[in-house]
């Protein structure tokens, strides 16, 4: 039974500030990627802690809410509660573009590409089956079959322009249908039977090139194709417009792009094809351990869509991509990281996230891998790209290479054997992969030191005859002030639970002290909230006053850092009382397990008026016996 979103999108909608602070909505792979009218809206910390979400990374103008492999049907899912059209990118919040040239330039690849690449791995594979078929002598290059199963394969490839051109002109905010036609217009047969020739058009000499698998004229052609459509229904009279402006679009792109847009963007992506070559063949070990090794710090920063068109590009100017390898061992090293801990791990739930994780992330998908397990601990994600990196040098060196966009991970294999069978390809690509795993794996296990559960060294304060072997985690009051019910917060997610059980302080002093010993796991960037984790692997919240995220960090001052261990009792944050209260902001203190479906029970033991170090919570996990 598929799973009921409808909370999750509630929930989010509502901690971004609401449908009318969207801009614009999409969705990549792994993540949400919302474009917001006002950024100040969100609340992070809320996003952060909502179940279903791994995280929240904000980069390329965009609010990225990683969800993992459910994000089609989160999407989809947030697009019906909050009514959101998705076809026209702006209309729902006013316009609010960024300046920034990177940021504009991952904001369009990441709007046009992600929504074919799930089509484009499905087509690799097939062409990778037939590799496979072939090289086994199961079919031969002259058999029907063949010509069904690689026509199915190759049709998503050639016909690449057509594609692209609809999913460019809906990023475009122009008819996707119209720009479509122009990608069909640029690989015609017509066209493509007389490509590399000179003809006459109005008399003027055009030299005809095959766009088949192209993708930078189509995305130039779109852009211009958008613009005259736009200035078009602005311009012409009502009853015009409807015929009158495609074909106008048509007559002006086409011939435009045939002439100038096309060639250029050829030269262009030539250009971009043989630089990265040279740069590759310059040392193929170096340029295979700097892609190993970064790959994944760029997935963090949601950069890595900026370099996916390389892969596209090469395929279709090249025949073969000696890039995407690279990054597939990369993902792979990581999947070998959480291994490699998960081996080590002693928590019955952190072990069966971990394994969860990784055994995903050996299909491509590492955003659950790299959030959830190796780079909260740190160590494994370093020793996760150590391995991509030494993994990814020993292929380049190899020779590793595809022949199509195929899978991710270990799905991506089948599109590395080429018309010669299993040749440098594949088996540099399928060595890369195992040396990365297994290196990442060993370092991993080697230098992780589990801390997610240890032997409670408290005794229960009472038992149950149903549970005999009752673990009990107590937390202790982090801050002087009165203790109430959560249920009585001002802020609707937390009286409704959302984020889990715990209570509210309203503070009569200004410093928040650890609640038991553990770690910090992190320290928000605003300073008014500290996550932690217990020795026994408890996950806390503590969030001082509502909305002060919008202070950016005034009046709040951190005596840790994400990473740092913790003793209980210890000093971990001060805050002004005076000067935040001043600026209208409630003081009110929330204490959450977020982790609260892990666990049997989550009881508040004190309310009224407190000391730190009273006991505040009672968390009881109960074991079969």
């Amino acid at each position: 039974m598929a799973k009921n979103y409808t909370k999750l999108a509630k929930n989010l909608l509502k901690a971004i500030g609401g449908r009318d602070n969207v801009i614009s909505i999409t969705h990549c792979v792994t993540r949400l990627r919302f474009v917001l009218k006002d950024k100040s809206k969100a609340n992070t910390d809320i996003v952060k802690c909502i179940e279903g979400v791994i995280t929240v990374v904000e980069k390329g103008g965009q609010f990225q809410v990683v969800i993992g492999n459910a994000v089609p049907d989160v999407f989809e899912e947030v697009v019906r509660v909050g009514n959101l059209d998705t076809g026209k990118a702006g209309q729902l919040g006013g316009k609010q573009k960024s300046k920034d040239p990177l940021n504009i330039l991952i904001d369009t690849i990441a709007g046009i590409f992600p929504p074919i690449l799930g089509i484009l791995c499905g087509a690799g594979l097939i062409k990778g089956l037939v590799s496979i078929l072939v090289a086994f002598s199961l079919i031969t290059e002259d058999s029907g079959t063949f010509l069904v199963l690689n026509t199915i394969g190759d049709s998503v490839f050639r016909f690449m322009p057509v594609i692209l051109g609809f999913t460019a002109g809906k990023k475009f905010e122009g008819n996707p249908i119209l720009t479509a036609i122009v990608g069909a217009s640029l690989i015609h047969p017509n066209i493509v039977a007389t490509a590399g020739t000179t003809i006459s058009f109005l008399g003027i000499p055009m030299v005809l090139l095959d766009y088949s698998s192209t993708v930078i004229p189509i995305l130039l052609a779109s852009y211009l194709c958008c613009k005259m459509e736009k200035l078009f229904r602005k311009t012409l009279p009502v009853s015009l417009k409807n015929f009158f402006t495609p074909m106008l679009c048509l007559l002006i792109t086409v011939p435009a792009t045939l002439f100038v847009i096309g060639p250029a963007a050829s030269f262009i992506a030539n250009g971009l094809a043989d630089g990265y070559s040279w740069i590759y063949n310059l040392n193929r070990v170096v340029a295979g351990v700097l892609i190993g090794g970064l790959w994944q710090v760029l997935v963090i920063f949601g950069l890595h869509w900026g370099l996916i068109p390389i892969i596209i590009n090469n395929l279709a100017t090249l025949g073969y991509d000696t890039f995407d390898p690279l990054i597939e061992i990369a993902a792979v090293a990581q999947a070998g990281a959480a291994f490699g801990i998960w081996f080590k791990m002693k928590d019955k739930t952190a072990r069966s996230m971990t394994f969860s994780a990784a055994l995903t992330g050996t299909f491509g998908i590492t955003e659950p891998i790299i959030y959830g397990v190796t780079l909260p601990r740190k160590k494994p994600f370093i020793m996760g790209c150590i391995g991509g990196a030494v993994g990814a040098g020993i292929a380049a060196a190899i020779g590793a290479m595809d022949y199509a966009f195929g899978g991710l991970g270990i799905f991506f294999l089948p599109v590395t054997i080429g018309p010669e069978g299993f040749g440098h390809g594949f088996w540099g690509t399928l060595i890369g992969m195992i040396v990365a795993f297994v290196v990442a794996g060993i370092l991993a296990f080697v230098t992780y030191k589990d801390d997610t559960i240890k032997p409670s060294q408290e005794e229960p304060t009472d038992t149950t005859p149903a549970h005999p072997a009752a673990h009990t985690i107590n937390i202790y009051n982090p801050v002087k002030g009165e203790v109430l019910s959560l249920s009585q917060s001002d802020d609707a997610i937390h009286a409704e639970e959302t984020l889990g059980k715990g209570a509210i302080i309203l503070p009569d002093e200004g410093k928040v002290y650890s609640p038991f010993d553990g770690a910090v796991s992190i320290v928000y960037d605003t300073h008014h909230a500290i996550g932690l984790v217990s020795d026994d692997g408890l996950e806390l919240l503590i969030h001082v006053g509502i909305d002060t995220v919008n202070l950016n960090g005034k009046y709040f001052t951190p005596k840790v850092q994400t990473g740092d261990q913790i003793k209980t009792g210890q000093l971990l944050l001060e805050f002004d009382m005076g000067k935040i209260a001043a600026k209208g902001f409630a003081l009110e203190t929330q204490v959450i397990v977020l982790n609260t479906p892990e666990y049997n029970s989550v009881t508040a033991t004190v309310s009224g008026i407190t000391s730190v170090g009273d006991m505040l919570l009672q968390v009881k996990q109960y074991n079969s016996v």
